[in-house]
């Protein structure tokens, strides 16, 4: 196991966790549990209780920070999402009935909100226009996990049916989805700078994608004994889960082996996992009622000087194709121009008629 010399002490709390998250700039960390009850904490060398909400009227299941970080969005069973502003620590707007079906998984990216249901739902939020733009219903089963190619626009999301769907955010379109597999995907990140997309599943396997042909998985990674339920990147081919058996452990995709254990919640199922802005403290919410920290700066320090040359090489490919899908969006012909003005002017009305996701403040 890895030792840890700074993490700070675990946090105890009353009720089951079901989320964490880590500010992106400051030494702040949110969750939210069971009774639907959200607390914020500073941590360090001593922890310390900030604030505590109870705006929800059902278990808090998930929560995001906008990329800034200044506000935290906050989804409930309770089928409700609310923003908090995290300098004042203001509930400024909680909207009811934002899904049919209890909201399961938050993900923010610029400005962009997604958000998705027990029921499969995926429903995409502009910030800017303070609405709904795109809601999707091709998935059957819960929600479970959301990741970004942000340099492709799109927005992949896994659920409890065993499939895998991207969506590109700028055309507001389904652009690819899986077959269903019998394994229900629980997790999902991108590795190798986007040329592979990998999920966590109910099984225990790591379920690989090829970027383009998201039809059926194309490879996987036995080893696990019970579910993957959440997992972090260390870099483009080495990732860190979190499993029922209570076990966060540091395992290599490329090639495929496990490297060694984290750390342990005993038996008790690893809820989520969630890293610190300055990528030196792992965090963990358990079954256990409590949250764990882990020392992982060397872990993340080794990947940064071990970054190869290969590494470099596609960052550079990766900044000229979207450079070129840049001067591809440019280069639209009148025809397309005319599309995308029809299709503009269909959300408009459609906006219109929905409810705007700030319409209380």
């Amino acid at each position: 196991m890895f030792e840890s010399d700074c993490a700070p002490d675990d946090i105890l709390l009353e009720n089951q966790p079901f989320d964490l998250e880590f500010h992106p700039t400051q030494n702040l960390l949110v969750t939210g549990d069971i009774t639907g009850q959200v607390f914020c904490y500073r941590y360090g060398e001593e922890n310390t209780l900030l604030a505590t909400y109870q705006h929800h009227t059902d278990s808090c299941r998930a929560l995001t920070f906008t990329s800034d970080g200044s506000f935290l969005f906050t989804g409930s069973s309770d089928r409700s999402i609310s923003m908090i502003d995290v300098a004042t620590g203001a509930v400024v707007a909680q909207i009811p009935d934002v899904h049919d079906a209890p909201v399961n998984r938050l993900f923010c990216w610029e400005n962009v909100l997604a958000s998705g249901d027990d029921e499969g739902c995926v429903k995409i939020w502009d910030l800017k226009q303070k609405a709904c733009v795109y809601e999707f219903n091709e998935n059957e089963d819960f929600i479970s996990g959301f990741a970004l190619r942000p340099q492709k626009n799109a927005l992949l999301a896994t659920s409890g049916d065993g499939r895998l769907s991207v969506i590109n955010l700028r055309k507001g379109e389904m652009q690819a989805k899986s077959e269903e597999h019998e394994d229900e995907f629980l997790s999902v990140l991108v590795m190798k700078h986007g040329r592979k997309v990998v999920c966590g599943g109910q099984s225990g396997s790591v379920h690989f994608f090829s970027w383009g042909q998201f039809e059926k998985h194309n490879d996987v990674l036995s080893g696990h004994p019970q579910s993957i339920d959440t997992m972090i990147k260390v870099d483009e081919e080495t990732i860190i889960t979190g499993s029922s058996d209570g076990l966060i452990r540091i395992v290599s995709l490329f090639p495929k082996k496990l490297i060694g254990v984290v750390g342990e919640h005993e038996d008790f199922p690893i809820e989520k996992l969630a890293l610190s802005y300055d990528q030196t403290i792992l965090g963990s919410c358990s079954h256990d009622h409590h949250i764990k920290f882990w020392d992982v700066k060397n872990i993340y320090k080794d990947a940064r000087e071990n970054k190869t040359e290969d590494d470099e090489g596609e960052e550079v490919e990766q900044e000229k194709e979207k450079e070129k899908e840049g001067g591809e969006e440019e280069m639209e012909t009148e025809g397309e121009k005319e599309k995308t003005k029809k299709r503009n002017q269909t959300a408009r009305t459609e906006k219109k008629q929905r409810k705007g996701f700030y319409a209380d403040l």
